[in-house]
């Protein structure tokens, strides 16, 4: 199962285009890599896509870049996606072993239902993906769901756009957990986000 964090009532809107490359110095985000999300601060969204693009950097490919806009689309369509599925998440708690944290049990809302709902690449047919991320206990940090994803197959192919070229993502982290289990535990930290490749 994929999980994901939320950050506070809005999700981050990074302004560069691109992350350095990997020859460039360490990203400066990645000092907060270990700590769990924290409300009304973005430096989890931050860290946890500084991992994403190092990730993505060791195996030969150019980092995602978080394009402002593309033809009249909002700039916030995928984080606002990505906002909305971890505030549900961490309301409904309803992942956990054996369950499908991508789809909303009480709307039955999916990645492209949300991303839809959200305005990303109106008029045009996105490849899209989603992983997602809930830990406590010391495993409420971008480097646990970073290095969580990128030991299971399926959220490894994501992250390095094995089936589709990634033009956007969006990232939401909050400090709660999406699982029952979870409730009242310290270091809490759940996580979303969101990959898109919409044709220009």
């Amino acid at each position: 199962m994929a999980l994901v964090s939320a950050g506070f009532l809005s999700a981050t809107l990074l302004q560069a285009t691109t992350a350095p490359p990997a020859s460039a110095a360490p990203c400066f985000w990645l000092r907060y890599a270990d700590e769990a999300p924290k409300r009304a601060s973005a430096r989890a969204d931050l860290a946890t896509v500084c991992l994403i693009q190092q990730e993505r950097a060791k195996h030969g490919l150019p980092p995602i870049p978080h394009t402002v806009s593309l033809r009249g689309m909002p700039p916030q369509s995928l984080p606002l996606a990505a906002q909305r599925h971890v505030e549900a998440a961490i309301t409904l708690k309803w992942w956990g072993p054996g369950k499908d944290p991508h789809t909303n049990p009480q709307t039955d809302s999916t990645i492209n239902s949300r991303i839809k709902d959200a305005g990303y690449c109106r008029g045009r047919t996105p490849s899209t993906g989603e992983i997602t991320y809930t830990g406590w206990g010391g495993q409420g940090t971008p480097r646990a769901a970073v290095k969580w994803w990128m030991s299971s197959p399926t959220r490894r192919d994501i992250i390095l756009g094995k089936d589709a070229n990634w033009n956007n993502y969006g990232i939401a982290t909050w400090p709660d957990v999406a699982d029952n289990a979870g409730i009242g535990q310290s270091g809490a930290g759940t996580y979303v986000m969101d990959f898109g490749y919409c044709p220009r």
